[in-house]
């Protein structure tokens, strides 16, 4: 069935609301700064350093940087910018490398992958064509300068989206310094079997540039796939998992479907923020196994045993997470989104607000004897330690 949505989201792009660019004047970067300071500032609050375009593993390349950006013709505003940096010259940037894996691009090939970072659109534009156009440009501008590939990071969330336009997981999941969870990814530019399977929205461009094509970044992107495949540590929940009817409770069938659909199994390494304190992200969910430890600034830490929730207050009413989350040895966490809540019914986002509030507030509950574990003092600072309840402890019962 097609949502008035989709078809409302079509008109725009036959219209041509929006208009991708590459920024030239110095007007048009201040705009895209602007794009950055609303999201990643005042939404997100991922900010390192005194720029908007510095992020945990690098604030800029000396000028060999590119912005893009998109407007809406409409409102004539600058709505969604990137940044385009050639992985040659980030080679000495030892964050960069971790976060990206530049290290497996062979060196020969390296000024002809571009790393893409600071992607960030206005949160009124999302879930529409804004963003889709703008990588399509993005693409488009890297075919026309002998680009073989592009890497970027995303979120567990949009995996699969970017999967299907056709990029490749080049390295397991992590966290950002900043702030949630990123997965480095691949788009080798020229590998049209692969776009074509995917029913990549980038197919059309790509047909539409003479060839012959190059084949280096194909080559050099078979390592990622079939038997070699990447890992990436992020899977679908399966909701038949007992650990979050607790959660549930009170909340109708269809509402616990769209509740759970887009929600991610995560594998975290120890010491990982799998929640960062002050981060505008709008994820949100609970320990599937192992354990995690809030970690407050003040110096004190509960730990987090299987079914517990962090972020409740995210999930219920939105804002920042007040605490950091430190994952501990042989930790998986289920993410669900903030959207997740946005989309269900009036009564059942009551039902899941009014229980979330409970968990919130809960404080004092014992911990169990399964739990007795201990924290390692290079992960948190040595504090007091009290539980904090399990879903199934916090939850109200059913009547």
């Amino acid at each position: 069935m097609v949502r008035w949505s989709q078809i409302r989201q079509g008109l725009e792009v036959v219209l041509g609301r929006f208009a991708p660019f590459t920024v030239v004047t110095e007007c048009e970067r201040r705009a895209c700064l602007s794009v950055l300071e609303q999201v990643r500032r005042e939404e997100l609050n991922r900010v390192t350093g005194d720029s908007v375009l510095a992020s945990s593993s690098f604030a800029s390349a000396g000028g060999l940087d590119e912005l893009v950006g998109i407007r809406d013709r409409w409102t004539g505003q600058v709505v969604g910018t990137a940044r385009g940096t050639p992985a040659d010259v980030l080679m000495d940037r030892a964050g960069a490398v971790r976060e990206y894996h530049l290290d497996r691009i062979p060196a020969s090939l390296r000024r002809r992958v571009w790393i893409g970072t600071r992607l960030a659109t206005l949160p009124a534009y999302r879930g529409g064509p804004a963003t889709l156009l703008m990588l399509r440009h993005m693409y488009a501008e890297g075919l026309k300068r002998d680009a073989v590939a592009t890497i970027i990071t995303c979120e567990p969330g949009l995996l699969r989206t970017y999967l299907r336009m056709g990029f490749v997981a080049v390295g397991p999941v992590h966290a950002s310094a900043t702030g949630g969870f990123r997965v480095p990814i691949a788009l080798p530019f020229h590998d049209r079997a692969r776009l074509v399977e995917h029913r990549s929205p980038l197919l059309a461009i790509l047909d539409a540039t003479p060839g012959p094509w190059p084949t280096e970044g194909v080559t050099w992107s078979q390592g990622f796939v079939g038997e070699d495949a990447v890992e990436t540590g992020v899977s679908r929940y399966d909701p038949a998992v007992a650990i979050h009817r607790a959660l549930c409770t009170g909340i109708s069938e269809v509402g616990t479907r769209r509740l759970l659909g887009g929600a991610l199994r995560v594998r975290c390494t120890p010491g990982q923020r799998i929640v960062a304190a002050g981060d505008g992200g709008r994820s949100w969910g609970w320990v599937q196994r192992g354990g995690a430890v809030l970690a407050h600034r003040s110096g004190g830490h509960h730990y987090l045993a299987p079914g517990a929730v962090f972020g409740p207050s995210v999930g219920a009413t939105g804002g920042r997470h007040p605490v950091d989350v430190v994952a501990m040895p042989g930790t998986e966490v289920v993410l669900l989104s903030r959207s997740a809540v946005d989309r269900l019914a009036r009564n059942d986002r009551a039902t899941l607000r009014q229980t979330l509030g409970q968990v919130s507030a809960a404080q004092g509950y014992a911990l169990p004897s399964a739990a007795a574990v201990e924290v390692a003092p290079s992960l948190l600072p040595t504090a007091r330690r009290a539980a904090r309840p399990t879903v199934t402890e916090a939850m109200p019962r059913a009547a």
